[in-house]
């Protein structure tokens, strides 16, 4: 559409974001070309008096208060040197009413707007190195930043009996059961004899042997041990003949690894191509039917999505029409905008999220931690902040046992109940107040303390501490507010735990926060 782009025509006036280096280089490029450039804008202009020199020609130099001056037809180049500052102005930029702006765009792709982000990349990218590409036709702004954040992300394409879609990989399992029994039944693999019922119908996370092995080809501190010890009691035809050669097995698992990593060089078309063949859990997850080992190497990279392949009609119970459209309206008439942590929904890939977006997530660290400390399923968790039921949705995908959320007022309440059903929850999860709770002398195996100290005074601290310890019979998964360490310290010394794991740091709200497990004990 015409209206979406614009022409890099010199019948345009061109202003200059950033005076220095960059900013004047930029500058003799387009003069030399015919370019009318109007003015540069810095935080510095006060310095130059109002007039930049470049080359004994004196240019305007604006600061940035006087943008609103500006002609919102200009275009406007940015020279600032870090790209995320770049973003930053270029937002603001596009916020004030701007739509001719020219940088390199950082924005969240999507299939909107990823076509006009590579074209301006592109542009951008060749203008640094000199080559200027007159005339070029380069999408506005609101082609980049406009793009409605409710709609279908995940699809990557269909035909008559499948879709291609990306999932997030903390819902993607191993094999179910079933579907192990039916591998046993077809093909003679007994799976089952091998990885029992500690691994079967596990989170990607909870595959402790299967990670350590890439873990093991990609950095060399994997344990091959724990894999070889599942590997060697799987019987199939392919180990037939390999069974006590474990070294031409694990050469034939690196060979696999440096395929898939030379794949992923190439770019997402590989990952489409290799999609994972899945089947829908009526609990709200996928489980895989084959592909174990590409999704454990997804998972060592750090990636959060994986191109999978399913049935129509799982696709369809993934999104869940009927309920979703509810959920919308909902979200829309309280003006929800961004979400704590991510939703794991087609629908909601595209909306701003402040946390878990990307890497080693504490999710993730938590799953892996809690398999090696031998907690597996059908254990009971209280989430004293659950926000938006993040943890609670995925200890339920996990077979936790019972699982309980403190509610703090009723638009929390609806929400909840809202997106619970939406990922088929609803059955699995208890939504409670703080005072009904305190008024119970329930025990949980596993309490999650999720920035919620912070909001108390030193007093209610020690209070909060004690009460927590009397709710749970085996530990408290924390994350801390501003001061861990004074935090950590109460937390030992009013709540008897016996010992501490430390799991990462976070940047969260600005601040970095430490996230760890206090024990009590663990059968």
């Amino acid at each position: 559409m015409a209206e979406d782009y614009f022409k890099f025509a010199k019948y345009y006036s061109v202003v200059i974001y950033g005076g220095n280096k960059s900013g004047m280089n930029f500058y003799q490029q387009l003069a030399v070309r015919g370019y009318s450039i109007q003015c540069f804008i810095d935080a510095r202009a006060a310095e130059y008096n109002g007039v930049l020199s470049v080359n004994g020609k004196k240019v305007p130099i604006y600061g940035p208060e006087d943008i609103d001056k500006l002609d919102l037809e200009v275009i406007i180049l940015i020279a600032v040197r870090n790209a995320v500052e770049q973003n930053n102005v270029a937002k603001m930029l596009w916020q004030k009413g701007f739509q001719n702006i020219i940088y390199m765009p950082m924005i969240k792709e999507n299939i909107q707007n990823v076509k006009p982000i590579n074209c301006l990349r592109q542009f951008y990218q060749e203008f640094v190195d000199g080559r200027i590409q007159e005339n070029a036709i380069l999408p506005k702004q609101k082609v980049l930043w406009e793009a409605a954040p409710f709609w279908d992300h995940a699809m990557i394409g269909q035909d008559e009996e499948y879709v291609t879609a990306w999932v997030p990989i903390s819902m993607i399992h191993y094999y179910a059961k079933s579907q192990s029994d039916k591998m046993i039944q077809l093909a003679g693999i007994t799976t089952s004899k091998g990885l029992g019922e500690k691994y079967l119908d596990r989170s990607i996370f909870q595959l402790e042997w299967l990670n350590d092995l890439f873990h093991f080809l990609l950095t060399g501190q994997g344990n091959l041990e724990n894999y070889w010890k599942i590997e060697e009691r799987i019987e199939n035809h392919v180990k037939q003949q390999s069974t006590k050669e474990n070294q031409l097995w694990f050469s034939d698992r690196q060979k696999c690894a440096e395929i898939l990593m030379s794949g992923m060089n190439t770019g997402s078309d590989f990952l489409i191509h290799s999609a994972i063949p899945v089947q829908w859990n009526e609990k709200g997850y996928f489980n895989i039917c084959d592909g174990g080992h590409r999704l454990a190497f997804l998972n060592c990279i750090y990636m959060n999505m994986a191109p999978v392949q399913m049935k129509h009609e799982d696709y369809d119970k993934w999104v869940n029409g009927e309920v979703l459209e509810k959920f919308l309206y909902f979200i829309q008439e309280n003006t929800i905008a961004a979400f704590e942590a991510p939703i794991p929904h087609p629908w909601f890939y595209g909306c701003e999220v402040r946390e878990e977006k990307f890497g080693n997530t504490i999710l993730k660290c938590i799953l892996e931690q809690l398999m090696r400390l031998k907690i597996y399923d059908h254990f009971s968790v209280l989430d004293v902040n659950p926000r938006e039921g993040y943890y609670l949705q995925h200890f339920v995908r996990i077979d936790a046992g019972d699982v309980t959320g403190i509610v703090y007022d009723k638009k929390q309440f609806d929400f909840l109940v809202h997106l619970n059903q939406l990922c088929h929850m609803e059955e699995y999860i208890n939504l409670v107040t703080l005072d009904d709770e305190q008024k119970n002398h329930k025990k949980y195996d596993i309490v999650l303390m999720m920035k919620k100290l912070s909001e108390f005074s030193e007093k209610e601290q020690i209070e909060y501490i004690k009460w927590i310890s009397s709710k749970t019979t085996k530990m408290v998964i924390w994350e801390s507010g501003v001061d861990y360490e004074k935090e950590k310290k109460m937390i030992m010394q009013y709540a008897g735990f016996e010992d501490y794991i430390f799991l990462k740091w976070v940047l969260s709200e600005n601040v970095i926060r430490e996230t760890g497990i206090f024990l009590k004990q663990v059968n």
